[in-house]
């Protein structure tokens, strides 16, 4: 692997047939004046920079005498000495295409001018101002060294060479703040030293044309400081450009220029960073969309899910904080996971989230909270994200407190998902400690940094340092010192970097070019995968290849980029990088956890554009869609609206992998963002009906304003739960997530423009998905201002044939476009029922008006057909409006049959009331309302409005293809002597019964209501039909003073009764018989409350009580009202065996079954 920028080029290269070496000149006097290192200078004396730290302990050598503002610096200093060698290298280039004998022909030419005795005595001079090593250190004369026969070149020639370099180093504008190293003054004054130069331009200029565009070789050296006079780098910069390809630099210097324009650049952002800033500004943020794209380096290579998948609702939790908040709720000690409530993890499951979050648990650095406290944060612990190692955390109880809460959770269906920090460690941690080569280091300092602090690490046998700048709150370093306390060897580690903000001065980042260290972090996921059944990976897009490039490895054929501080000198070609890592890290993961634990679902937390790119090419069954908060909180409608479209026509089954959230740990909570009202429950809708995965954070469902950082042990807000907020959550929210599986995938997802008077309504989202025949429609205003429009075309989308296509409303809801089929569906919010024919769907779609921030979600959506007109009635009825019935379930007759049953019961009302107040004694402060009925009245009595209501209704049911019963006369005649005897049924019974009537105005009405609900039984209104809510509420008014409890009570054991009808009960035998009967009816079952709880069945006593006694009301005057009218005679002494029921019920001691099983005998 490239160690860094070699200054000094070896010169052997075969191609070229170059030969040599050629190094930085530097002058006596300035080595006498900074004692450098003798080892550092080649025989010529020139100096050789082995790499950029040779450059930097150069700088550091010198600037121990300088003041800071005049300090050298290394980069300037790297750069004049790569313009010095590829200056020597086109010279020699020169000589070895055009003039081989160049500097031999330059002496004949100038020793004619001025005598060889003075060329001569000007090299000499050279050669004493700036020596050869031997001669410097007095091994040998400059004479024996300018003549040595031994020599491989003629040294006479090198080091004219060297003088002429000397003349372009102090003509170049840019060396001058380092002329002490190259002052030719005494040249000047004392030699031939510019009329030589002179000279040699001016043989040159009679050369061979040799630049790019035609320079001579004198004007091509020159060229780079006359444009860019004072700019080191754009020399650099300008070599690059026009000479690589020319001169064939790449072959040797391309390297070399792009590590050197690398190191200068790297000053442009030298690594000081500004501590306090939150990165917030005015809250707006700006987001990055992700990029799509058909490439054969993004291949489609999705990982399927398995069936639980699609379904996963998630919530976040702070692990230590929310252990202090349950120890607060329960008013005890909970410390460690095994100690969370079962109570927790049922309402997680009664809310619809399956999947719990556990931040912060695992065992975390001792550095970083050590770094925390010395920084004044006593309280904090260290960040969940810089870790000692991955194992459960002591202090929460280990891991056999985690086994334990996961097989309960399991229990309430509920299952755990963690964190896996790839990426880096903790800079503590066991692997910093055992396995130093697994992460980015260098073994030299990269910039003046000092290590004065205290050792940050318990464990024996290293030393760890933090940057001493970091304490100081100047600087944050990206490299922490390591030393090795047995043999004395210093690392110096870099810390976890995103390159975006400081660096993470409590980790370690791991080096992902080293294969070991790879291998390791993926047995660590694999390792977690056996415990959780989701793993969110943190950070995961700093791993993908052109990022980790990017950062730590940077191109040398994209030049200089954002990569980390210091990591330019590490810069290589794509081939080699490519060849380090062949395979994208998260590609190889995913395989191998489909592998081997193939149930094991991965997040990635991904962002840059990348999103796509994670869940399509590299195979992720999830990934962050930040967004999604972001530009709903921002009401970037039309830019969210945009991206929905765009990833729709690029690939639908990318929309299904988001992660959609309102908050995560490092973002403002979700009511700060989108406040409490119906905005939030708006985002909230959308969250959980789009496809994807829906993440809660932390203290979100409680409305809780305090953002957890992950140092926290404990909340330090005392917030009480927003019961209003978490309400609504209960009624609008968490029914969605219930059925979840009707929004979770994106096979059928349509997205629609929201269309009004011919313009996009953009505030508006509108979409509908499908889960086999079940349908669902959801709409949200997201802006204040309300609207209206019509959803009807969607947008458009590639289906599986790779076709861009779109679709009606009404074809995604599979509606015929014909007469006679309607559609029914109901508004999640409001529980209102709709109808719409489906024609008019097909036409116009649906019309709908949202109020600001208004959500609408429609499902139980299902097409019916009207062969009988009932839902065109009812159709036209409506209007349009909403309907508090279910109209699925309800009975299309209902409504046709409501009207004429309130009718019905109107026009009996008073006819009962006056029965009533003829049988029951009033109180002294009751107002008589209605005297009772004469024997002229009911004498009188001919029921014709009734008989009327009962003929409608029994010709509605007959339209409904039911046989119903004609009103006929004979029937009418039998109607009109029972009632007419029920009206008088006082008269004729004995005053032992009339007493028991007399215990509760309930018992005569109840068998009122009992005579008219088996009448409209007899006309063929079905007992399916007499239960619905409907007609139930037309009903309602027998009982207006009761409530709807009592009342569904009374109704449940009447159908009962009329279901179990016989025209005569003789006997005590046929009694039992009948009771089995009854007992096991559902209406009578229902009515008296019976439930079961572990397999054994209860009734409800005082509904047993009650419902025996209106039993009796009921059997009484049928076995009284037939003996009277028709003759019969009962056995039975109903009153005695009244007695004997209730007798049987208090011995049965709430069981159902006992009682069943006694009241027959």
């Amino acid at each position: 692997m490239e160690k860094g920028v070699w200054l000094k080029v070896q010169r052997q290269d075969a191609q070229q047939n170059i030969s040599g070496e050629r190094a930085f000149h530097i002058a006596n006097e300035v080595r006498r004046k900074y004692q450098f290192d003798e080892a550092l200078y080649e025989l010529s004396g020139n100096v050789i920079f082995a790499d950029v730290q040779a450059v930097r302990n150069f700088c550091i050598k010198v600037n121990l005498s300088k003041e800071k503002s005049e300090a050298w610096q290394a980069h300037e200093v790297n750069a004049m000495a790569l313009i010095d060698e590829i200056n020597h290298y086109l010279v020699r280039l020169y000589r070895e295409k055009h003039d081989g004998k160049m500097w031999s022909n330059f002496f004949s030419q100038i020793d004619l001018s001025y005598g060889k005795n003075k060329r001569k005595k000007m090299i000499e001079l050279f050669g004493a101002l700036f020596s050869p090593r031997d001669v410097y250190q007095e091994k040998v004369t400059l004479a024996h060294y300018l003549s040595d026969p031994q020599a491989s070149e003629n040294r006479w020639e090198v080091e004219m060479e060297e003088s002429w370099m000397l003349f372009l180093a102090n003509n170049n504008p840019a060396f001058a703040p380092y002329g002490e190293l190259f002052v030719d003054e005494p040249l000047r004054s004392q030699s031939i030293y510019i009329p030589a130069i002179a000279t040699l331009r001016h043989y040159l200029q009679s050369g061979f044309a040799f630049g790019p565009e035609g320079e001579t070789l004198f004007e091509l050296l020159e060229k780079p400081a006359k444009l860019f006079p004072h700019s080191l780098q754009q020399q650099l910069e300008y070599m690059q450009r026009y000479w690589a390809k020319h001169f064939h630099l790449e072959a040797i210097f391309a390297h070399k220029l792009v590590k050197s324009l690398l190191l200068i650049k790297e000053q442009g952002f030298a690594p000081k960073y500004a501590f306090g800033a939150d990165g917030h500004g005015d809250g707006r943020r700006e987001v990055h969309l992700p990029r799509y794209r058909l490439s054969a380096h993004e291949p489609e290579a999705f990982t399927d899910d398995h069936a639980w998948m699609p379904n996963v609702v998630m919530i976040a939790k702070n692990a230590l904080v929310w252990l202090g908040q349950l120890s607060k709720k329960y008013g005890y000690p909970i410390e460690h996971l095994n100690d969370i409530p079962n109570e927790e993890l049922i309402h997680l499951a009664q809310s619809g989230i399956n999947t719990l979050w556990l931040i912060g648990i695992w065992q975390r650095s001792y550095a970083s909270k050590r770094i925390k406290q010395i920084m004044g944060n006593i309280e904090a612990a260290a960040s969940a994200y810089s870790l000692e190692d991955n194992v459960i955390a002591p202090e929460l109880g280990g891991w056999q407190a985690l086994v334990e809460l996961r097989e309960r959770a399991h229990q309430f269906g509920v299952q755990l998902a963690s964190d896996m920090v790839p990426n880096h460690t903790g800079m503590d941690s066991r692997w910093v400690a055992e396995h130093p080569d697994y992460f980015l280091q260098r073994r030299d300092l990269p910039y003046d940094y000092h290590f004065t602090g205290e050792n940050l690490t318990q464990r024996h046998g290293i030393e760890l340092y933090l940057e001493d700048g970091y304490y100081r709150k100047s600087d944050a370093a990206v490299v922490f010192k390591r030393v090795d306390s047995h043999s004395g060897e210093v690392r110096y580690i870099y810390h976890g970097n995103d390159g975006t903000m400081m660096p993470w001065n409590d980790t370690a980042q791991i080096d992902f070019l080293n294969p070991q260290a790879r291998e390791a972090v993926i047995q660590e996921i694999l390792k977690m995968a056996h415990n959780f059944s989701v793993i969110r990976l943190d950070a995961a897009m700093v791993l993908v290849k052109k990022h980790i490039q990017r950062l730590w490895y940077p191109s040398i054929h994209h030049g200089a980029g954002d990569y980390i501080a210091s990591r330019g000198e590490y810069a290589m070609s794509d081939e080699e990088f490519e060849r380090l890592m062949p395979v994208e890290f998260w590609r190889e993961v995913v395989d191998r956890v489909a592998k081997e634990r193939p149930q094991t679902l991965l997040i990635a937390e991904a962002f840059w554009m990348l999103e796509g790119y994670f869940v399509r090419s590299l195979g992720m069954h999830r990934v962050y869609n930040s967004a999604f908060m972001h530009m709903l909180m921002q009401e970037d409608n039309a830019e969210y609206r945009a991206f929905i479209k765009k990833t729709i026509t690029f690939d639908l089954g990318i929309l299904k992998r988001f992660v959609n959230f309102m908050s995560n740990p490092d973002e403002k909570t979700a009511v700060e963002q989108f406040g409490r009202g119906d905005k939030y429950i708006g985002v909230a809708t959308l969250m959980s009906t789009l496809p994807g995965l829906p993440m809660f954070a932390h203290g979100q469902l409680e409305g809780f304003s305090e953002k957890y950082g992950m140092e926290y042990t404990r909340a330090y807000y005392d917030e009480e739960v927003d019961e209003g907020l978490l309400a609504r959550h209960r009624s609008d929210i968490f029914p969605l997530l219930h059925r979840r599986g009707l929004f979770s995938q994106s096979r059928h997802f349509r997205l629609y423009d929201f269309m009004h008077e011919g313009a996009v309504e953009e505030s508006v989202f509108a979409y509908s998905n499908a889960m086999g025949d079940d349908v669902g429609l959801v709409v949200y205003n997201n802006r204040f201002p309300a609207v209206q429009g019509n959803v009807h075309w969607s947008c458009s989308y590639k289906n599986e044939h790779k076709q861009l296509v779109s679709q009606s409303i009404a074809d995604a809801l599979h509606l015929h476009d014909a007469d006679g089929y309607y559609v029914i569906f109901q508004e999640q919010r409001s529980g209102l029922w709709y109808i719409r024919s489906s024609v008019s769907v097909h036409r116009e779609g649906f019309h709908i008006l949202l109020r600001g921030y208004e959500s609408q979600v429609f499902w139980n959506i299902r097409e019916v057909t009207d062969p009988y007109g009932h839902y065109y009635h009812l159709c036209q009825r409506l209007h349009g409006a909403g309907s508090r019935y279910d109209l699925l379930s309800t009975h299309p007759t209902s409504f046709a049959l409501e009207s004429e049953i309130i009718g019905l019961t109107h026009q009996l009302t008073p006819m009962i009331e006056q029965s009533m107040v003829g049988f029951y004694p009033l109180g002294e402060d009751q107002v008589v309302k209605s005297a009772p009925l004469s024997d002229k009245e009911l004498q009188a009595l001919d029921l014709k409005q009734e008989r009327l209501y009962l003929t409608r209704i029994a010709k509605i049911v007959e339209s409904n293809g039911e046989d119903a019963s004609l009103v006929g006369d004979a029937y009418w005649t039998k109607v009109q002597q029972e009632y007419r005897y029920l009206l008088q049924m006082e008269k004729f019974i004995t005053k032992t019964a009339k007493d028991s009537y007399l215990l509760d105005e309930r018992y005569l009405r109840f068998v009122h209501y009992y005579f008219w609900l088996k009448t409209l039984y007899d006309v063929g209104v079905s007992s399916d039909i007499l239960e619905n809510e409907v007609v139930r509420e037309s009903l309602r008014s027998w009982w207006q003073e009761s409530s709807w409890e009592s009342f569904s009570q009374m109704h449940h054991l009447a159908l009962g009764l009329v279901q179990n009808h016989r025209a005569m009960i003789l006997t005590r035998e046929e009694l039992d018989d009948w009771w089995q009967e009854l007992c096991n009816n559902r209406h009578f079952m229902q009515s008296v409350g019976v439930n079961s709880y572990d397999d054994v069945l209860y009734f409800h006593d005082e509904s047993l009580n009650l419902a025996l006694h209106l039993i009796w009301s009921v059997l009484y005057f049928e076995q009284n009202m037939t003996g009277k009218l028709y003759g019969y005679r009962s056995k039975l002494n109903l009153i005695q065996q009244a007695k004997r029921w209730q007798s049987k019920r208090e011995q049965s001691h709430y069981l159902y079954v006992e009682f069943t099983q006694a009241i027959g005998r």
